[in-house]
């Protein structure tokens, strides 16, 4: 049997929306500085955690974590 997760559904969801979020920020900054390189990183790691969200939220096309 799997163990549960440590942090409920709803935890999991908020993080990703805030990571996401806190990412995007971070990138839109640095590619006004002219850091592109990072800007495109963080661009990345934004998208990730946005698909993630997207996932646990239930607003994917395909089945999401158990709650």
């Amino acid at each position: 049997m799997a163990k549960a997760p440590k942090k409920s559904l709803y935890e999991r969801t908020l993080e990703a929306d805030i990571r996401a979020g806190m990412y995007l920020g971070n990138a839109n900054e640095a590619e006004e500085r002219g850091d592109y390189a990072t800007a495109e990183k963080l661009h990345s790691k934004s998208q990730f955690w946005h698909s993630r969200y997207i996932t646990l939220s239930g607003q994917a096309n395909h089945k999401g974590p158990r709650a």
